[in-house]
C-alpha cells in the first residue's frame, strides 16, 4: 500500500514540476531574448571604452532595451561617469570624441522636463534652470557668476530665479514607447561646466525651440 503511495506522489510531483517547466518556457517565448553589457569597473566621463569595460550579459525582457553592439562600444567615449554593474546604453557614450570645440554630456529628464514627442535627435533647446538658492554656498554662487558673465548668459542674483541657456544641440534621445529617461546633448566646454555643475542643484526644463 505504501509503495502504491509514493508511487501516485512521484506521478503527481512529475506532473507538476512538468507543468511548471512548460509555463516558464512559455513564459520565456513571450519574452525577447537581449545581449546587453554591464560596467566592469567604474568608467570615468571621457573615458575610451576597451574590450575590458565590459562584460556580456544575457537578459529576458517584455519591453525593448535601448543597447548597443559590442562593435559599436569599443572605442567609444563615455559621456557619463558609469559606476561598475551599471548596463551600458547609447545614452552612455558616444563614437565622436570630443574637441576643444565641443563635449557631449548627458542629463536625466521624466514627462516633466521633457516632452520626447517634441524633440528628434539633432534638435536645438532652450535649457532653464530654476535654481534653488539655499543649495548654495557664496563661493558656489560666485564660481557659476563669473562662468555666466564669461559666456555672456544673463544672470542677476537679486532679480531672476532661473538661468535660461539657449540653443543646446540634442545629439541623442533615449526614447521607448514615446517616452524618454535620457537626453545627450553637444556643447561646448564652458557650458558643460556650468550644465554639469547646474544639473546637481536645481531642476531643468528642456524647451521648444519654435521656428
Amino acid at each position: 500500500m505504501n509503495k502504491k503511495i509514493y508511487l501516485i506522489l512521484a506521478i503527481v510531483i512529475s506532473l507538476v514540476i512538468t507543468v511548471f517547466q512548460s509555463l516558464l518556457i512559455n513564459s520565456r517565448n513571450k519574452e525577447e531574448m537581449q545581449i546587453i553589457y554591464i560596467a566592469s569597473t567604474n568608467i570615468a566621463r571621457q573615458s575610451v571604452i576597451t574590450n575590458n569595460s565590459f562584460i556580456e550579459k544575457t537578459i529576458y525582457s517584455k519591453e525593448p532595451v535601448t543597447v548597443l553592439t559590442k562593435d559599436e562600444l569599443i572605442g567609444s567615449i563615455s559621456i557619463t561617469e558609469i559606476e561598475q554593474g551599471e548596463m551600458l546604453t547609447r545614452n552612455d557614450v558616444t563614437k565622436e570624441s570630443s574637441s576643444k570645440d565641443f563635449t557631449f554630456l548627458s542629463l536625466k529628464i521624466t514627462g516633466d522636463n521633457f516632452n520626447a514627442n517634441d524633440f528628434s535627435v539633432n534638435d536645438y533647446a532652450n535649457l532653464y534652470f530654476i535654481l534653488d538658492l539655499g543649495k548654495f554656498e557664496k563661493y558656489q554662487l560666485d564660481w557659476l557668476q563669473n562662468l555666466l558673465d564669461e559666456e555672456e548668459i544673463s544672470f542677476q542674483l537679486e532679480k531672476d530665479v532661473g538661468i535660461l541657456i539657449e540653443n543646446i544641440q540634442l545629439a541623442y534621445i533615449d526614447k521607448v514607447n514615446q517616452s524618454a529617461q535620457f537626453v545627450s546633448i553637444k556643447t561646448t566646454e564652458p557650458i558643460d561646466r556650468i550644465i554639469s555643475f547646474l544639473q546637481q542643484v536645481a531642476t531643468y526644463e528642456f524647451i521648444k525651440i519654435n521656428k
